[in-house]
């Protein structure tokens, strides 16, 4: 440990290192950077490592050994590629050796590690639409499931639309940045774009708004495009309709035959 270098901890490091990111990147980034950050402290502690001075080259090396193998090799990259930026700062406060950043192990990926190995195929999506389509046509589900198959767009984007941010006669969606308003998108104004709709689906959004849209308003007087009986539906609405739509045994056979359908954890 150098002489010149000032005690800090753990602790302190990641906090002082969120406090400098916050504003430079959106509210969602900075909330993935410290969960990133969370395995290092519990490193830390399990290494009774108390003051951020005494992290050498080797102990990153023990770091990315105690990670590797437990984690998915692309997660294990985001960790310590977020890791390496909070010491370039953690130097430049003196809390760790100069260049310690070059000393962090990153994982060799391949092609494959970077997807995801559960995703919604192409034939399936279209099964589960056509099966909206006949059996809960314009519903809140209907369109929740349209929308984000044929735009790609996230989550955190649906959420922050308005029924004024869908243009009809183009068709298209809207997406508006306003953090003052609760509902950022997750690259900020760079985010903001008219995402073209098919007259097709146009047609489902404009029957859902007619026969199964509540019209209420939320918290800042604005109207969400999709909204449930207490205003915007939450973004957990989201991930749980989605879940619901998906699942194997909805529109086909259960994957699960000894599974009794009314103790199912994914139909509830």
């Amino acid at each position: 440990m150098s002489d010149d270098l000032q005690p800090l901890s753990p602790e302190e490091g990641v906090e002082m290192y969120l406090d400098l990111r916050e504003g430079d990147v959106s509210e969602t980034t900075l909330m993935n950077h410290g969960y990133r950050l969370n395995p290092f402290l519990d490193f830390c502690e399990e290494h009774d490592i108390d003051n951020l001075n005494d992290v050498t080259g080797r102990t990153l090396y023990k770091y990315y050994s105690y990670k590797k193998g437990a984690i998915k090799p692309v997660t294990l990259d985001n960790y310590l590629t977020t890791l390496r930026v909070a010491l370039d700062l953690w130097a430049d406060i003196d809390a760790v050796e100069e260049g310690l950043r070059e000393k962090v192990p990153l994982p060799n990926l391949k092609p494959q590690d970077d997807v995801r190995d559960r995703v919604l195929r192409g034939d399936r999506a279209k099964d589960i639409l056509n099966g909206l389509d006949t059996f809960n046509y314009a519903s809140r589900d209907h369109v929740i499931m349209l929308i984000l198959w044929h735009t790609g767009m996230r989550t955190g984007s649906i959420y922050s639309l308005d029924v004024d941010d869908y243009d009809p006669e183009e068709p298209c969606l809207k997406l508006r940045h306003r953090p003052e308003e609760g509902t950022p998108l997750k690259n900020e104004e760079n985010g903001e774009r008219d995402v073209s709709l098919s007259h097709p689906v146009a047609a489902v959004i404009d029957d859902y708004l007619a026969k199964n849209h509540y019209e209420v308003t939320d918290e800042y007087d604005r109207e969400p495009l999709i909204s449930s009986s207490q205003g915007r539906l939450s973004k957990g609405a989201y991930r749980t309709s989605i879940y619901a739509v998906t699942r194997p045994c909805e529109w086909g056979t259960c994957p699960h035959a000894e599974v009794d359908p009314d103790d199912c954890k994914a139909r509830r």
